[in-house]
């Protein structure tokens, strides 16, 4: 049996991932989820059904898309660290944080629950499409997290289903 929404997966999956990509240690916590401020600058993972509904979406802070992304292509660290002082995200960081999370993806792929692929990655304060915004702020299930990257930093992630 299918169920219609997407259930999110536990932390420590996110971070046995994330650690799988970059081949760095990363260290995952539940943390109270705060008011998300889309003024700021962040990394907007859209996910869609193959009925091409929304299905989940995975925000990452400016710190977490700087630091995935230098870690992923072996940046060195102060790079990700000038882009969270100037606020605001390269190109080629947003880039790279985009493989993460396409291959994120997976996470919301487990058995009995519908398939869903990553439709696109906005970054903030861009205006959001109608569907991710309404499942921000209608979600049925939330997860917040605080990501700690060996030799990077660390960030926030938050995901919606």
């Amino acid at each position: 049996m299918q169920t219609t929404t997407p259930t999110l997966p536990p932390a420590e999956l996110v971070g046995r991932l994330i650690a799988g990509l970059i081949g760095r240690s990363v260290t995952v916590d539940k943390v109270p989820p705060p008011n998300l401020d889309l003024t700021e600058p962040m990394t907007v993972a859209a996910y869609v059904r193959d009925s091409g509904l929304i299905g989940a979406v995975v925000v990452s802070d400016l710190a977490l898309t700087a630091q995935l992304g230098a870690a992923l292509a072996m940046v060195p660290a102060g790079v990700a660290n000038e882009a969270i002082e100037l606020g605001a995200l390269p190109d080629d960081l947003v880039e790279n944080h985009r493989e993460i999370v396409n291959v994120a993806a997976r996470l919301f792929n487990r058995a009995n629950l519908p398939h869903v692929k990553l439709r696109d990655v906005d970054v903030t304060p861009a205006t959001l499409p109608g569907d991710v915004n309404g499942l921000v702020s209608r979600y049925s299930e939330r997860l917040a997290m605080e990501i700690e990257t060996e030799g990077y930093g660390v960030g926030k992630m938050w995901m919606f289903a």
